[in-house]
């Protein structure tokens, strides 16, 4: 019995989310109210209340939803990857590739630091994607694989370099010429920051 309601409870939360995302991606965050989210998810604002305490915590968990799945798809493409290189290539391109998605661009990166105030959101977007690749960075650094350099600097500016290039393939006329455009930017980047110098 337990289980059961486990299980009916955790449907609940996914259905709320998936309806939260799709108003938040196409009305924004003022335009919707925890009604609505309530309405089209076909339940009731109190049964919402019971999962999320509100309009901005149920924002909140839509955020950190869609950057979950950003680095889920990351994470797929590092794993076939065959060496370091090829994991930064991956990594970097499937980030880029995340700005071709209308959710992500819209309640990640517009409505997100202006709802949740710009040091909860950072959290949000940072708590994975950057540290995985300092500690990627840090064990390439004691492989000799780059240069040796701090770690947590240089992969805050890595991934400050990859959300300014997503924004601008996100505002582009033509998204995936953008997205084409920068991604080889950033592969040249990468290279100069991170592969040693020659003697």
């Amino acid at each position: 019995m337990r289980d059961r309601k486990a299980a009916r409870s955790a449907r609940t939360r996914q259905r709320l989310l998936r309806e939260a995302r799709r108003l938040f991606t196409t009305r924004g965050y003022d335009a919707t109210s925890a009604q609505l989210v309530a309405e089209r998810a076909g339940i009731t604002r109190a049964a919402l209340y019971y999962h999320f305490r509100d309009k901005r915590a149920l924002f909140r968990a839509a955020c950190e939803n869609l950057e979950n799945a950003c680095i889920e798809s990351i994470e797929r493409a590092v794993e076939q990857a065959p060496d370091f290189w090829g994991q930064v290539d991956a990594a970097t391109q499937a980030m880029l590739d995340a700005f071709l998605d209308p959710a992500y661009v819209r309640v990640v990166f517009r409505d997100g630091p202006a709802v949740l105030g710009w040091r909860e959101w950072h959290a949000i977007v940072g708590r994975f994607g950057r540290h995985q690749l300092r500690v990627g960075l840090e064990v390439a650094m004691d492989e000799g694989l780059v240069p040796r350099r701090p770690a947590a600097a240089l992969a805050r500016v890595i991934t400050g370099a990859i959300n300014e290039a997503g924004l601008a393939i996100a505002d582009a006329d033509d998204p995936k010429r953008a997205r084409a455009e920068y991604g080889a930017v950033m592969d040249a980047l990468l290279e100069g920051l991170l592969q040693p110098s020659q003697p």
